[in-house]
């Protein structure tokens, strides 16, 4: 079969993944060191548990509890014809 239309399509929803973190003290770089915690979790199933220390001594523990799937996708897509192509030899 000869194709005759292509589409290039974008999907996008928001997912929202939600994390619990327990330190023994405040961090110092709240939105870093947060970051840099929530990046080292496994995110394969809930309860997922990672511990670590910041460089400045904080102990901590975050753990993964679930992400929440976004019901509200949205789709993007653009046609274009494929143009047949011709057999186009040079010579020289």
């Amino acid at each position: 079969m000869k194709y005759k239309h292509q589409y290039e399509v974008s999907e996008q929803s928001v997912d929202t993944r939600n994390y619990v973190i327990e330190t023994d003290k405040p961090f110092s770089n709240n939105y870093g060191e947060i970051l840099n915690a929530i990046c080292e979790v496994d995110i394969a199933k809930e309860g997922d548990t990672y511990v670590g220390k910041t460089d400045d001594g904080v102990n901590f523990k975050v753990i993964y509890v679930d992400t929440d799937y976004g019901d509200d996708g949205h789709i993007n897509w653009n046609m274009s014809d494929i143009e047949e192509s011709e057999d186009v030899s040079a010579s020289c």
